[in-house]
């Protein structure tokens, strides 16, 4: 597996903990284990997975659906990678975000939505945003007409799942249109899965403190306590400053965690009989200036009559998760609207992130320049490392994000141990 570019034993007799058994956390333990450290995995939750979390039960004709990350994208090497590596397959590609568009309870035509496009690509041409420029903004000061800036507003609420008062423009636009995606097939989480099935992997375990005492790692939980010579805390941003750390934390490293924004929200998912008109509507997706924003069939590859839809829901309407049967049935009159006729519901379910206290948010979202974000937020602070999407300056898309960071802290913290043999040979 490629990882952390060690042989194996030159980690031999190493032990480590890592904190958090999402993507970032089971990548940077497997590359681990490899270099043939000792690596104990500790998990809050009962499942592995993290922010990749697949609903298997509750749908008709065993279709399933993603509840968090679900969309590997172009370009996004390393998940596409560790996915061939694994054995496991991924769905015919398919490209998102040149569909339909539905606004105020009404279809457009074709010939509307191209008008709308055009005009929002013209005005990006003719006046890019600058660097920190919030979408809202930017639409003002480039005086969009009111449908422009419905769809501006809506493609805040999508990536990275902000109001259009907190989207950096600049960012929100190095997101390419049209982009060719996958999907893991099976669900997501079935990646976390394999790799959890090769790692000591602790659940129920909420770590209280990190504390570093001369060349050990003591890590606490509600119930244990573990020593090891290194630690990768591999949760999501927001949670990182609600551990305890002996010694604190130095200042630049909670002034970075505490500086970085993050998408607010989650997903809204239904399964509907009207499979067919669904999965031709929906095959390049809808944005809504409505709640969710963007919408797909997330079934578009699997067996069954049904279609599974899926929304994502962020920025401003994020509150409309805390009350499933809202968001079920603003989805069901979106969906209605869009395929103009009544549709039979089968099952619906919803998650909200940034609700989820072992989350508390979607994804990362980089404002201004992420070269002079990222350094900080990825840095370690003595033996513990930090791993997670939001130490890595990947467009928003949390699952590359965090494979990437587990690789790059398994690789330092060998690096450091084979650069430790070296010295203590040169020593004898």
């Amino acid at each position: 597996m490629t990882g952390a570019n060690g042989r194996p034993g030159e980690a031999a007799g190493l032990r480590v903990v890592v904190i958090g058994a999402g993507l970032a956390g089971l990548n940077a333990a497997v590359d681990l284990q490899r270099a043939g450290a000792d690596v104990t995995v500790l998990e809050a939750r009962d499942r592995v997975g993290g922010r990749t979390y697949t609903v298997r039960n509750g749908f008709a004709a065993g279709q399933y659906a993603d509840l968090g990350a679900e969309l590997v994208d172009e370009g996004q090497d390393a998940i596409i990678r560790l996915c061939q590596e694994l054995g496991i397959e991924l769905t015919p590609e398919f490209t998102l975000m040149s569909g339909e568009i539905v606004f105020d309870g009404q279809r457009l035509s074709r010939a509307l939505c191209d008008e709308v496009l055009e005009e929002f690509r013209r005005a990006r041409r003719e006046s890019p945003p600058t660097a920190w420029e919030p979408m809202s903004a930017w639409v003002n000061r480039v005086g969009l007409s009111p449908r422009a800036s419905e769809f501006a507003t809506a493609g805040a609420g999508m990536i990275p799942m902000t109001s259009a008062r907190e989207c950096d423009t600049h960012h929100f636009f190095e997101v390419p249109s049209g982009r060719r995606a996958w999907r893991i097939r099976g669900g997501s989480d079935i990646v976390s899965r394999t790799l959890a099935e090769q790692c000591d992997v602790r659940l129920g375990e909420r770590v209280r403190l990190v504390a570093q005492r001369k060349e050990t790692v003591v890590v606490t939980t509600e119930t244990e306590t573990y020593r090891a010579d290194h630690a990768v805390v591999a949760v999501p941003g927001p949670l990182v400053t609600a551990l305890g750390f002996d010694p604190p934390l130095p200042e630049w490293k909670v002034r970075a965690l505490t500086n970085l924004h993050y998408g607010t929200g989650g997903k809204v998912i239904a399964q509907y009989a009207e499979g067919d008109i669904l999965k031709e509507r929906l095959a390049r997706g809808c944005v809504t200036n409505g709640s969710p924003a963007l919408i797909w069939a997330t079934s578009m590859h699997q067996d069954g009559a049904p279609a599974v839809v899926a929304g994502l829901v962020g920025g401003d309407h994020s509150a409309i998760l805390a009350d499933e049967a809202s968001a079920l049935a603003e989805l069901d009159e979106i969906l209605s609207a869009l395929t103009e006729r009544p549709l039979t519901r089968l099952a619906g379910f919803t998650q909200s992130w940034s609700a989820d206290e072992l989350a508390r948010c979607t994804v990362s979202a980089i404002y201004g320049d992420p070269s002079t974000q990222t350094p900080a937020l990825a840095a370690p602070v003595g033996r513990v490392q930090f791993a997670g999407e939001y130490t890595d300056t990947v467009w928003p898309s949390y699952m590359e994000g965090a494979v990437r960071s587990g690789h790059r802290t398994a690789t330092a913290i060998v690096t450091e141990t084979r650069y430790q043999s070296v010295e203590m040979s040169d020593e004898r």
